[in-house]
């Protein structure tokens, strides 16, 4: 019991600061400690997050018990946005961050825009931690703008817009034409949808 806490606890500090000190991955058993190992990169006497393995972390602390709540008032809202550009790139999209466009003299910018074999997302990444369902209208209004703004260029860019939450109780949905997603489920929706 006392080596899963420590697992557990080796999780939690990856998931905050995104390194280990070496001596808490030393500390762990062969057969915990590699649960990890293939996601870290030693650098600088400390064990780093490979970049390109944030998902992975996030689905190692699921496995090791920790809440979604928790997973996600673990984590920043930059590596909110990285993990679902990450999911975006597995499925195999080729992804621009922080897309900004100028239209009737106001600047816009969506969060990610995707594309793939002639399809575009607009992905907005909204880190909300609490009260948040009274905003969803707000954010899907704003996000509809911005892929008006996509239509108007030339050429115009057709989207399909995805709203990314930290945490939803209960499946994707839709609200007008915009699908409304958590993290946990963004993976299995690209899959399944594209």
């Amino acid at each position: 019991m006392l080596l899963d806490q420590q697992l557990t606890a080796c999780v939690r500090k990856l998931l905050k600061y995104g390194y280990l000190p070496k001596r808490s991955l030393k500390s762990l058993p062969p057969d915990q400690s590699s649960i990890v190992e293939d996601i870290l990169i030693e650098k600088e006497g400390k064990y780093l997050v490979k970049g390109s393995e944030l998902h992975r972390l996030l689905l190692i602390a699921i496995e090791v018990g920790l809440s979604r709540e928790a997973i996600i008032s673990s984590i920043s809202w930059k590596t909110f946005e990285e993990v679902v550009r990450l999911l975006l790139e597995i499925n195999s999209f080729n992804v621009k961050k922080h897309l900004r466009m100028r239209h009737h003299g106001k600047l816009f910018e969506i969060d990610l825009f995707a594309t793939k074999e002639g399809r575009a997302l607009a992905v907005e990444c909204k880190y909300w931690r609490r009260h948040f369902t009274n905003r969803i209208g707000k954010a899907v209004r704003d996000l509809n703008s911005k892929m008006e703004v996509l239509k108007s260029l030339q050429p115009p860019i057709k989207a399909e817009g995805i709203l990314v939450l930290p945490l939803l109780h209960g499946p994707s949905y839709r609200v007008e034409n915009i699908v409304v997603t958590d993290i946990f489920q963004l993976g299995d929706y690209l899959s399944h949808t594209y």
